[in-house]
């Protein structure tokens, strides 16, 4: 994953730069807020130094750190410097968001028509610019999804999906575009395959986080744990029924960003994206420090501008599936340029 988020930046300028801090100096809290800074202004990697005693490649002033950071009581285990969990996607949205104010996901269902199309219409997506994918591997009762996509899904298990040849397609997307993509689907399949293992598959495929719509963090222990142990990213839900202590719950229990809906319901019903939309978004702002994804009805470039200044990215899923089924899939590459031109 290091060396494929490294060439990555690579193919967006020719040369990176790599910062290095001393944990715990002068403080954990000091050492938190110095990262943050760099982050914000641009650093693309960091080394994070366990302090020592006698660190022998160290200069003097690295030396003294590391003095003074042990004087001060730190220790492999005294604090953490980020929240447990915290990876490589919140990162590379968090640059991609140094760089413009509102990033694109797109949604497809692997397998749908087939999965030589789902390859051809995430190259078109890529190409038009978006940002990050999800990929959903398709479920016989997807409860989160409205008609479009629940037709897809079906569609898809009828000709012939399953989770192996959904995986196979992942592996062959992420080792041939340099954005992130996230696996979305529903708890059943995570149980079937077994947790552990369909996490670990993630890992090796190159697959940076997951959203899984019907489970609840509370029955999630294991699967979060494991998730955080690979240094994925557990994409959790706001809705407008969540209060503001169950927001800040899913956040502590999240990684790389927020799922925000815009509406109650099913995925692909229209929205209304008015300016009664501010206060529900102001509420999940300061429910989380993690970017924004706002969906759930997002379809034209109208509500793409909307959005912009309230959340950090916008996503599109039915949408870009209708296209695809009443124009074909060489019709979503101009669909997204229209979105984003």
């Amino acid at each position: 994953m290091l060396e494929q988020n490294i060439r990555q930046r690579l193919a967006e300028k020719d040369l990176l730069l790599m910062t290095h801090i001393v944990l715990g100096y002068p403080s954990y809290d000091d050492s938190m807020r110095v990262v943050e800074s760099m982050v914000e202004a641009g650093v693309d990697l960091m080394e994070l130094q366990i302090p020592f005693s006698e660190p022998m490649a160290d200069g003097p002033v690295i030396l003294h750190a590391n003095s003074e950071a042990i004087r001060a009581g730190a220790t492999m285990s005294t604090k953490r410097l980020c929240r447990e969990g915290t990876n490589m996607l919140e990162q590379t949205i968090k640059q991609r968001l140094a760089e413009k104010d509102l990033l694109l996901m797109t949604h497809i269902v692997l397998g749908y028509p087939s999965y030589d199309d789902s390859m051809r219409v995430v190259e078109s997506m890529v190409e038009a610019g978006v940002d990050l994918m999800e990929l959903q591997i398709p479920f016989s009762e997807p409860m989160a999804d409205g008609p479009v996509i629940l037709h897809a899904n079906s569609e898809a298990i009828r000709a012939g999906a399953t989770v192996e040849k959904s995986l196979e397609l992942a592996e062959k997307i992420t080792a041939n575009f340099d954005i992130p993509f996230l696996f979305m689907t529903y708890y059943n399949i995570l149980v079937a395959y077994g947790i552990e293992e369909f996490v670990t598959n993630m890992k090796r495929i190159g697959i940076q986080g997951a959203i899984i719509p019907d489970l609840p963090p509370e029955e999630g222990g294991d699967y979060i744990t494991a998730m955080r142990a690979n240094q994925l990213a557990p994409v959790h839900i706001f809705t407008p029924n969540s209060s503001e202590e169950r927001m800040r719950m899913l956040s502590e229990c999240s990684d790389g960003f927020m799922y925000t809906v815009a509406r109650k319901g099913v995925t692909g019903k229209d929205t209304n994206f008015s300016d009664d939309l501010n206060d529900y978004l102001a509420q999940c702002r300061a429910a989380t420090s993690l970017p924004l994804a706002l969906g759930f009805g997002v379809k034209s470039k109208q509500d793409f501008e909307f959005i912009r200044g309230k959340a950090d990215i916008a996503v599109i899923g039915s949408e870009t599936i209708r296209v695809m089924e009443e124009d074909g899939v060489t019709a979503v590459k101009p669909f997204i340029e229209g979105i984003l031109s």
